[in-house]
């Protein structure tokens, strides 16, 4: 997604701007690394940043400050594959690197007093309750994956740019997953805080790592009851 927005919305940047990385252009709100109020308020806009916050409240208290016509667009996927996708990020780390799919899972996907950022569910139902305050834009992976062209549009007209087909196209052409992987480590910084694993990014690869189909089993139909709530298709 960061990749999509820096050629939708940043293609003309400076040089200056043109040089940072994802992980400079984007900064994370839950993780601003060695960056000063004064230095994102210094940022050129249209200013973009991304979080893992736990609600768009939170968000509130740290940024809108009451400021309802924010854009937010919230990626969701499959809890499945986003298992899968943080075992890997985290199998990076020298101390996890040890632990099996099913250990990890049981304690750093599903105990809501270990687990980062909160259980996939209360995360997803923090946000999607709040479409009707916020506004937001919800993109789910596999459609992105699926039709990027088509994804990649509706975020266009979302953040108030008139691209052309041709113009879509060759933005979903170069932030594909093989483009990106191509290019190296995008989000790397100095002090490797923000060092990222890019991997697959394909749908479905929870099917060769779950063991217990238990764990698989609780993850559809919990993924199936939000889905049906918040009219996720």
């Amino acid at each position: 997604m960061q990749s999509i927005l820096r050629e939708m919305l940043f293609c003309e940047d400076t040089p200056e701007w043109a040089a940072l990385n994802l992980t400079d252009r984007f900064p994370f709100l839950d993780h601003v690394r060695g960056m000063t109020v004064r230095e994102l308020e210094n940022m050129p806009n249209p200013r973009v940043f991304k979080c893992h916050n736990h609600s768009p409240d939170e968000m509130d208290d740290l940024v809108f400050k009451g400021n309802r016509k924010q854009k937010i667009i919230y990626v969701i996927r499959d809890p499945r594959d986003v298992s899968v996708s943080l075992h890997y990020q985290l199998k990076c780390w020298d101390w996890f690197s040890k632990a099996s799919f099913t250990e990890y899972f049981q304690t750093y996907f599903r105990d809501e007093k270990v687990v980062f950022y909160g259980l996939w569910e209360d995360h997803v139902n923090n946000w999607l309750s709040s479409r009707e305050e916020y506004d937001i834009l919800v993109v789910k992976y596999e459609d992105l994956i699926a039709d990027s062209c088509k994804e990649i549009a509706r975020i266009a007209q979302f953040v108030g740019r008139d691209l052309d087909p041709e113009t879509v196209r060759k933005i979903a052409e170069k932030t594909s997953f093989g483009s990106m992987k191509k290019k190296g480590n995008l989000f790397k910084d100095q002090n490797r805080v923000s060092d990222s694993c890019l991997r697959k990014g394909t749908v479905g690869d929870w099917k060769n790592h779950f063991v217990d189909m238990g764990d698989e089993e609780t993850m559809r139909n919990i993924a199936k009851e939000v889905y049906e709530k918040h009219q996720i298709s």
